[in-house]
Order: C-alpha cells, then structure tokens, then sequence
C-alpha cells in the first residue's frame, strides 16, 4: 500500500507538474507571440513615421520656393527626421524581402537627401531650379511609393501575425483549458481509486469486527492483495481464528471444570465404594470423551479393575490385573506422571491385555495417598484423536478427589460399623439396666409376695394336721405343693436380683 500511495502522488504530482509545465509553455508561447506582435506593430509604427516624413518631405518639395513653402530649417528637419526613421526600420529584425525593400528604402532617402540637397544650395537659373525640384520630387514619389508598398505589406504580414497569434493564444486557452479539465479528472480517478484502495480493506475489517462484537469468533475477511492491508487483515483474520480457538478452548475448559465440579460433588455425596467406581467412570469417560474409563485398584500385589466400570463389562474387568511390581516400574518410568501411550500400543507393558480389549490409545492417571500410590483411574480409546496434556489436567484433579473421596468412603465405613458397635453395645447396656431394674423390682416383690405365702402355708399345715374327709385333704396337699412352688420362684427372683461375683466352671453343652 505504501507503494501505491507513493504511486499514486507521484502520478498526481506528475499530473500537477505537467500541466503547469504546459501552463507555462502556453504562457510563454502566448507572451512570445504577443510581444512579437508588439514589436511588429512598433516596426510599423517606425514605417508609419518613415511614410509621414517621406509625406512631409514632399509637401514641403512641392511648395518650395512658393510663398506657402515651409522654412529651409523645418525642410532640413524633417529629412533628418526621415533618415532617422528609414534607419531605425533597418535596425530591426526583418525577412529577407523586407530588408532588401529597406535597404533599397535608405539608399533612396540618401539619393533623396542628396536631391534636397543640390535643390537647396543650388544658385543657377531657374531651368535648374526646376530640374532639380523634378529629380528631387521624382526620388521622393519613388520613396513614398516604396515605403507605402513596404508599409503594405508589412501591414498584411502584421496582420496575418496577428490573427495567428491570436489563433494560438486561443489554442493554447484551449490546450491549457483541456488540460486542466483532464488534470481534474485524472486526479479525481487516482483519488478515487487511492481511496477505494484504502478504504476497501478498512470496511472490510469494520465489517469483520463488528461481527466478532457479534460473537462470531473466527469470523475471517475475503480481501486479497498484495499491500500491507492484506498483510494486515490476514494478521486478522488469523486473531480471530485463534480467538475462536482459545474460546472453545476456554469454553471447553470451564465445561470440564463444570462436569468436574459435578463429579466430584457426587464423589463426596457418595459413601458406597462401588458407586464412586461407577461415578468416576461415567465422569472420566465424559470428561475426555473415551469409550472406555474404570478404575483400578492396589489390592495386595496387584492392581485390578474394579466394577462397574463405563465400556467394560464383568469379564472384561476381571482380565484387566497386574503385577504390582509392574505398575510401580511403570510409575517410577513415566517420573510419576500419567501414563499416555497414543501411537504403539504393541510396546506397551500391557499389549497383552490391551490387544484383547481392542485398545487403540491408553492413558493412567495415578491416584496417590498419603504419597503412596494406591490405584490409577483407566481410560482408552479416546473417540477423537489421542490423549493430550489438557485431558489430563482435569483427570488428575479428578484422581485427588478420588482418592478423597474413597478415604471417605472407607472412613465412613468404620465410622458406621464403630457406630453399630456402640449402638450394640449401648442397646446392652439398656438391657442390662433393664435387668437391674426388672431384679430391685422383683427382690421388692419377692419380699412382699413372700409373707402372704408363709402364712398361707402355715394355715395349711394347720388345717392338714386335723384329719378329716380325703378330698380336703388332697385338696390343701395340692395347694401347699403350689405355695411351696411359688416360694422357690420367689427365692430365684432374689437370687436373681441380688449381686454376687461370676463364678466360672465347666459345664457339659449337651446339657
């Protein structure tokens, strides 16, 4: 563009500078023949004076020597007046037929002169007087004959100068008129086409941001060229491409955040091991878009997928098992980072197992605690290209939740069975109480049931020792036996109710 704008000035400047060069090649062309024209009318004015003196001269011949003839010392004058005016028409610049008519003129005013001359210091008689006015007369009428001639046609050659320069005084009016018109136009098409030059591109890119206020990130701009506008709408159109490219990113990134935050919401929402190993699944394979997410857990020397898992069924969870030493070498190789292996999955330590799950791509994020490494969250076959920094990002926060959210899990599941334990051990000691209770009650009662019986009894046997009908008799035997009866209840409930030191011995079980 700077070129061009160069260009441009130039040409406008050129155009400029032309036209005021034939502006002043009109003006000096048009003052040239102006002033010539001047000059020729000055020769004429010489010619003029040189036929008026010539005129004059003669006049004064014809009436010489007359009572009308003018004095000898005006007669002298104008002679010289006419030699003065024949030589100055001389000394101009002239074609070469008038100069030859001028010479020719001066060599008749001398001969004129020398007539006048003769005429006026002639003494003789009168025949000469007379003869010498004739050839004097004679000189002068050839004189005034030549010069009006000469006069003549150097009139017609004024005129014909003057219509020329006339004519072109007026073609260079219309030169300078044309050109001017010209110039304007020429300089309003390069003005026009600079500013369309510039404008152009600036519209262009007005256009384009208005579009990304819109929201239309990775808008790009259809203009070409080979200026620095193009250099800087492509410098454009490649902001708003990674413009619309860090967005999705961003927006990208704050739904992973989103789902994240989601996920392990439920992680710390859930107290069931089983169900954080299905919620992580689900949040994992989500996350980075895998067809296959589980996890995997150290369980004495050896790392196995659990179930549930997303993509895996039962059986195919009970192949995924290794070494224990396997994965720690597999963790001090990757410097305890996230094991991503996108390209030869042939090489990798688990081919084995991988090529039965139809495994394209792999990654292990380690889930840690207390800095030792208990499990690693499993993902393969990502649906769109492979495993990036960015998809592990987000799946090693989600590995420290996990991790949290497990130590929970397991916490919490102390925590409920130490619960049941207290609860056991507080429903026994309620029960216990309930003893106690149940024995201060029945030692009370025993005291106050036990009185009533004895002298129940007591009347019994009195009524027994006096002999009489049999019925009776079996009758109070029946009724002492269910007295003494409910005494030894009695002495139970007291033995019961009262405290004494546990007493251990063998007993037979069959008993």
């Amino acid at each position: 563009m700077r070129k061009r704008i160069l260009l441009s000035l130039s040409l406008l400047f050129s155009l400029f500078l032309a036209g005021s060069g034939l502006s002043m090649l009109d003006l000096y062309n048009t003052t040239t023949n102006l002033q010539s024209v001047i000059n020729l009318h000055r020769v004429e004015i010489f010619r003029q004076d040189l036929v008026v003196n010539a005129q004059t001269v003669q006049s004064h011949l014809y009436s010489f020597g007359t009572s009308f003839g003018a004095e000898l010392d005006v007669i002298v004058d104008n002679v010289i007046k006419l030699d003065k005016s024949a030589r100055k028409c001389l000394q101009c610049h002239h074609e070469e037929i008038i100069a030859i008519r001028l010479e020719e003129v001066v060599s008749l005013v001398e001969q004129y002169q020398d007539a006048l001359s003769y005429l006026i210091t002639t003494s003789a008689n009168e025949e000469r007087v007379r003869r010498l006015r004739l050839v004097a007369i004679g000189v002068g009428s050839t004189l005034l004959n030549k010069a009006q001639e000469m006069s003549r046609i150097a009139g017609e050659k004024l005129k014909h100068k003057t219509f020329e320069s006339l004519k072109e005084i007026k073609h260079s009016r219309n030169v300078l008129i044309a050109t001017l018109v010209l110039s304007f136009f020429i300089a309003i098409t390069i003005a026009m086409f600079m500013i369309r030059q510039i404008t152009e591109p600036i519209y262009e890119l007005v256009d384009a941001t208005r579009h990304i206020k819109d929201g239309e990130l990775g808008y790009t701009t259809t203009y070409h060229g080979m200026d620095e506008f193009s250099e800087l709408v492509q410098s454009f159109n490649e902001m708003s491409v990674s413009l619309d490219q860090t967005n999705k990113k961003v927006h990208k990134h704050i739904t992973n955040l989103s789902n994240l935050d989601n996920v392990t919401l439920t992680f710390h929402s859930i107290t069931n091991e089983a169900d954080i190993y299905l919620e992580l699944s689900r949040g994992a394979a989500d996350l980075v878009g895998a067809e296959q997410a589980g996890y995997m857990v150290l369980e004495g020397d050896e790392f196995v997928h659990t179930f549930p898992a997303t993509g895996l069924d039962l059986d195919a969870t009970s192949r995924i098992r290794f070494p224990r030493e396997q994965i720690l070498d597999l963790y001090e190789t990757t410097h305890r980072r996230a094991y991503v292996n996108n390209e030869e999955i042939s090489s990798s330590p688990m081919a084995d197992v991988d090529r039965t799950l139809n495994v394209r791509n792999l990654a292990l994020v380690w889930v840690r605690s207390k800095g030792q490494i208990t499990g690693a969250i499993r993902l393969a076959n990502k649906r769109s290209g492979g495993f990036a920094a960015e998809d592990i990002q987000p799946l090693a926060i989600l590995a420290n939740n996990v991790s949290v959210a497990l130590d929970n899990a397991r916490l919490y599941t102390d925590l409920r069975r130490q619960m049941q334990q207290i609860k056991d051990a507080q429903e026994q000691l309620i029960q216990a109480a309930k003893l106690v209770a149940i024995g201060e009650l029945s030692s009370n009662v025993a005291h106050e049931l036990n009185n009533p019986l004895t002298t129940v009894l007591g009347y019994i046997d009195l009524m027994m020792e006096e002999k009489g009908n049999g019925e009776l008799m079996q009758d109070l035997d029946t009724m002492k036996q269910e007295c003494l009866r409910a005494k030894q209840i009695i002495r139970q409930l007291l033995e019961f109710a009262r405290k004494s030191p546990l007493e251990k011995k063998n007993m037979d079980i069959r008993d």
